[in-house]
């Protein structure tokens, strides 16, 4: 007996530019059947123009990351930036990615901030991501804003 379990998931992030990636998580309830085999379809997508985008990149420095000593957690601080001098945001998305030693996505966290454009361009930003399974060795972090 075979068993198909699906799921539609939107990325973390809507833009990615040429070469760029960055990856994404689904959750189905235990209990999971034994499985062989994972597929992932891309249902669609749109060429990014100046008339159809209103979301941008952002620029991240890490400051410092500091993984618990057990490895399952790690605490980003850093700043995000706009990659475009004069754009005006007010709010930004970032996404901190935990690998493992082999380099396997161990953990995720997606964070959405409301920004003051009045107030600075360097937003100061602190996230906790957490170990699903495995010690984080590696964390990046990931951004855009709107």
């Amino acid at each position: 007996e075979e068993i198909l379990l699906t799921k539609v998931v939107p990325l973390a992030l809507k833009i990615l530019k040429p070469g760029d990636r960055v990856p994404f998580h689904v959750y189905f309830s235990p209990p999971m059947p034994a499985y062989t085999s994972v597929i992932f379809n891309l249902l669609t997508s749109v060429k990014a123009s100046a008339d159809n985008v209103s979301t941008f990149p952002l620029e991240i420095e890490v400051i410092d990351t500091s993984i618990s000593p057990d490895g399952s957690s790690a605490m980003i601080n850093g700043t995000a930036k706009p990659g475009t001098e004069n754009q005006v945001l007010s709010m930004m998305t970032l996404v901190a990615v935990a690998y493992d030693g082999e380099g396997k996505v161990i953990g995720m966290r997606r964070v959405e901030q409301s920004v003051d454009p009045n107030t600075m361009t360097d937003f100061p930003f602190s996230i906790r991501v957490y170990s699903e399974s495995g010690e984080i060795v590696r964390v990046e972090v990931f951004g855009e804003a709107e």
